[in-house]
């Protein structure tokens, strides 16, 4: 029986120079390579591995049959922080042996020992023929290719490649925070995911005020929003860039960006965008009319961002609240409210032109409208009382014979003016109206009695 060192240098398990074997046995033997058949016949076969002297015994004479791997190549893919299982299962092993190394060539078991340091990895034999690498937490480093070897001559290895997914994350260090912008401007928002594998960002924007609605940047028909209309098309839509070109009020609102790999949940971030402007000013009416000694209230809207200084004036000089003035100012939506002035007691060095005026750091703007003085309206009202015989005709005195009369008969309308000639007037009670261009109405109520004629005649 002959015994021999051999650095199998192939299969990268022993140093790839010398074997010191005179710290072993306390003599110098040759150095051969394991690289024939021939050396399976002679006896004790020791290799060198790392350190480890390991011998493997066995008769002459016998020619077991050559190892091999049962389960083909195959890939691995496992999500970050999960369990990798890498299969490896072998068949007529005999004296050989199965090892396990990385993508680096780095030994992780030999056996069912593990050499690495790295205390997630183990080997597992849940049946006889298996050799199964266990790796515990997966990291994303961990990805790559994976070697089973039995050292045999050749070496056989069964390659297994192993594929981490990741879930999206957000990198909020490289993402843009919430933005201010003027009116005109080009602004960029910055969504910076990362995962295995890249993850697609898809935008959408809802207004301040209604946070609950969602709207897909990009998405066309009924829903396209005024701001879509300064989004460049195909830059930003679905990215992690979102460029708005020549910016307006209506881009106002929250931007989301949704990224998603298909790997667990996808994860959003939300960018506030403010677009400022300067104020501008619509009044309801120009013109407003009102007695003296009355009360009345002239109003105007300002649409501002940031809503800045805003006033009432009268002849140059500010109103300021008071007995005689109220000012007062209500929120009609995000950018928008209406600003009135109640004028109380009005004389008449009230009448005249107020401006209402607002400025803020981008500009000013004013409008203004009319207060004048109008006429109370007066209806008089006479009642007289007429008899007459039935069939006779009987004049009624009306105040503007001129124009055209309107009656009522017990609350009936009738457009026939009394007049000379005119039909039999039934019993009842008559309202006249007659109305001018130029003058104020005035009515007539007429209470008109018919008598019968005995009644009449008894009477004389």
């Amino acid at each position: 029986m002959t015994e021999l060192i051999v650095c199998a240098k192939s299969t990268r398990l022993c140093h790839p120079m010398i074997c010191d074997v005179e710290k072993l046995y306390g003599e110098t033997m040759k150095i051969k390579h394991f690289n024939t058949a021939l050396w399976l016949n002679q006896g004790v076969i020791w290799q060198a591995i790392d350190g480890f002297v390991i011998s493997d015994s066995f008769n002459a004479g016998e020619n077991p049959r050559e190892p091999s791997f049962i389960v083909p190549a195959r890939n691995v893919t496992v999500v970050a922080g999960r369990k990798a299982i890498l299969p490896c299962s072998v068949e007529f092993l005999n004296t050989h042996k199965v090892i396990w190394t990385n993508q680096r060539h780095t030994l992780l078991t030999m056996r069912d020992r593990r050499i690495t340091d790295d205390v997630r990895i183990m080997v597992v034999r849940d049946h006889p023929g298996e050799w199964n690498l266990h790796i515990r937490d997966v990291e994303p480093s961990d990805q790559g290719q994976f070697n089973c070897q039995i050292n045999t001559v050749p070496v056989k290895i069964n390659k297994v490649n192993l594929f981490v997914l990741v879930q999206p994350t957000l990198n909020a260090d490289l993402s843009s925070r919430d933005k201010t912008a003027k009116e005109g401007d080009t602004i960029s928002l910055v969504c910076n995911v990362s995962g295995t594998p890249h993850p697609n960002v898809t935008w959408y924007r809802r207004s301040i005020s209604d946070q609950k609605q969602n709207e897909r940047i990009g998405m066309t028909g009924e829903g396209l929003n005024t701001c879509l209309l300064c989004c460049v098309p195909g830059i930003g839509m679905t990215g992690e860039v979102l460029m708005i070109h020549n910016i307006s009020r209506y881009c106002n609102g929250l931007y989301e960006c949704v990224a998603d790999n298909g790997v667990a949940n996808a994860v959003s971030h939300v960018i506030k965008v403010t677009v400022f402007f300067a104020p501008e000013i619509y009044l309801p009416t120009k013109r407003i009319g009102q007695a003296l000694a009355k009360e009345t209230i002239l109003e105007c809207k300002i649409t501002a961002m940031p809503q800045g200084v805003t006033m009432w004036r009268k002849n140059g000089t500010e109103l300021q609240t008071g007995w005689k003035y109220r000012i007062d100012a209500y929120g009609d939506d995000e950018y928008t409210i209406t600003l009135s002035l109640r004028i109380r007691q009005i004389a008449k060095d009230d009448y005249g032109v107020y401006t209402c005026q607002a400025s803020n750091r981008l500009g000013r703007d004013e409008k203004s409208m009319v207060l004048y003085e109008i006429g109370i309206s007066s209806t008089k009202s006479t009642t007289v009382s007429s008899s007459g015989t039935p069939g006779r005709e009987i004049f009624i005195p009306g105040k503007h014979p001129q124009y055209p009369v309107i009656t009522q008969r017990n609350h009936q309308t009738k457009t026939t003016p009394f007049a000379s000639g005119s039909s039999r007037i039934e019993q009842g009670h008559y309202k006249d109206t007659a109305t001018s261009l130029y003058t104020v109405p005035s009515s007539i109520l007429i209470l008109i009695t018919i008598l019968p004629i005995l009644e009449l005649l008894s009477g004389v």
